[in-house]
């Protein structure tokens, strides 16, 4: 039986879910096979664990997870999207960093 884990940070198509108490875990939005329907399917998909939010958040980054691969054909259009999810990435961060000041304060 799963277990329906916290999710901590959801960014585009990616989100970090907090695991157990030690680790947390990203999970990105993809089209996924499913044979027995034959035809694709909007699954999240898990991409690794990793021991804080940090580490999560740079795996992202490094890792390209919010840049859409189909939308890219050139150097220009690749900036372009790794710029945009960086930006994305900064204001997920700050809107955590906001929560949990205004969490803090009650």
């Amino acid at each position: 039986m799963a277990k329906n884990k916290e999710i901590i940070l959801e960014i585009g198509n990616v989100r970090i879910k907090a695991c157990d108490s030690l680790n947390v875990q990203i999970e990105a939005l993809e089209p996924t096979f499913i044979p027995t329907k034959k035809k694709y399917e909007d699954r999240w998909r898990f991409k690794g664990y990793y021991p804080n939010i940090p580490s999560a958040l740079k795996r992202i980054v490094t890792s390209e997870l919010l840049v859409n691969k189909q939308e890219v054909s050139d150097l220009n259009s690749h900036l372009k999207a790794v710029d945009s999810s960086n930006q994305m990435v900064l204001e997920a961060i700050d809107k955590l960093l906001d929560h949990k000041k205004c969490s803090g304060c009650q």
